[in-house]
Protein backbone atom coordinates (compact mmCIF):
# COMPACT_ATOMS: atom_id res chain seq x y z
CA UNK A 1 0.00 0.00 0.00
CA UNK A 2 1.31 3.47 -0.83
CA UNK A 3 1.17 6.37 1.61
CA UNK A 4 1.66 10.11 1.18
CA UNK A 5 0.88 13.41 2.85
CA UNK A 6 -2.77 13.39 3.86
CA UNK A 7 -2.68 9.61 4.25
CA UNK A 8 -1.12 9.57 7.71
CA UNK A 9 2.18 11.29 6.87
CA UNK A 10 2.62 14.84 8.14
CA UNK A 11 4.14 17.52 5.85
CA UNK A 12 7.32 17.23 7.98
CA UNK A 13 7.58 13.50 7.21
CA UNK A 14 6.32 12.00 10.48
CA UNK A 15 4.25 8.84 10.39
CA UNK A 16 2.77 6.92 13.31
CA UNK A 17 3.05 3.18 12.65
CA UNK A 18 0.15 1.17 14.00
CA UNK A 19 0.72 -2.33 12.65
CA UNK A 20 3.46 -4.65 11.44
CA UNK A 21 3.80 -4.99 7.68
CA UNK A 22 5.50 -3.53 4.64
CA UNK A 23 4.72 0.04 3.69
CA UNK A 24 5.71 1.97 0.56
CA UNK A 25 6.17 5.72 1.04
CA UNK A 26 6.30 8.04 -1.97
CA UNK A 27 8.22 11.33 -1.89
CA UNK A 28 7.46 13.86 -4.63
CA UNK A 29 9.08 17.16 -5.53
CA UNK A 30 8.24 19.65 -8.24
CA UNK A 31 5.23 19.84 -10.54
CA UNK A 32 4.17 19.27 -14.11
CA UNK A 33 7.01 18.15 -16.40
CA UNK A 34 9.46 18.78 -13.53
CA UNK A 35 7.71 16.43 -11.09
CA UNK A 36 10.00 13.72 -9.76
CA UNK A 37 9.17 11.01 -7.23
CA UNK A 38 10.88 8.24 -5.36
CA UNK A 39 9.51 5.38 -3.28
CA UNK A 40 11.00 3.88 -0.14
CA UNK A 41 9.77 0.56 1.22
CA UNK A 42 9.68 0.19 5.02
CA UNK A 43 9.23 -3.16 6.74
CA UNK A 44 7.88 -2.98 10.29
CA UNK A 45 8.43 -6.13 12.32
CA UNK A 46 6.08 -7.18 15.09
CA UNK A 47 7.42 -6.86 18.63
CA UNK A 48 8.78 -10.12 20.03
CA UNK A 49 7.05 -11.85 22.92
CA UNK A 50 9.27 -11.36 25.97
CA UNK A 51 9.27 -13.75 28.93
CA UNK A 52 11.38 -13.24 32.07
CA UNK A 53 10.38 -16.62 33.53
CA UNK A 54 8.45 -17.54 36.66
CA UNK A 55 8.60 -15.50 39.88
CA UNK A 56 10.58 -17.27 42.58
CA UNK A 57 11.83 -16.77 46.15
CA UNK A 58 15.35 -17.32 47.42
CA UNK A 59 16.92 -17.06 50.84
CA UNK A 60 19.64 -14.59 51.71
CA UNK A 61 23.05 -16.20 51.11
CA UNK A 62 21.50 -18.67 48.64
CA UNK A 63 24.34 -18.00 46.21
CA UNK A 64 24.20 -16.95 42.59
CA UNK A 65 20.84 -17.24 40.86
CA UNK A 66 20.49 -17.91 37.15
CA UNK A 67 17.99 -15.68 35.36
CA UNK A 68 16.93 -16.83 31.92
CA UNK A 69 14.96 -14.48 29.69
CA UNK A 70 13.44 -15.24 26.34
CA UNK A 71 14.31 -14.29 23.62
CA UNK A 72 18.02 -14.55 24.32
CA UNK A 73 19.94 -11.29 23.95
CA UNK A 74 17.75 -9.03 26.08
CA UNK A 75 18.93 -6.88 28.98
CA UNK A 76 18.22 -7.38 32.67
CA UNK A 77 17.70 -4.27 34.83
CA UNK A 78 16.47 -3.69 38.35
CA UNK A 79 17.22 -2.26 41.77
CA UNK A 80 20.49 -3.71 43.08
CA UNK A 81 21.31 -5.32 39.76
CA UNK A 82 24.97 -5.52 38.80
CA UNK A 83 25.75 -6.84 35.35
CA UNK A 84 28.41 -9.12 36.83
CA UNK A 85 27.01 -10.09 40.26
CA UNK A 86 23.45 -9.90 41.45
Amino acid sequence: MEYGVGMGITPTGLYNLTAAGTYDFTYSFGSGNCLTTDVVSLTVNALPVVDAGFDFDVCLEAGLQLLIGNPIGGTWTGVGYNQFIW
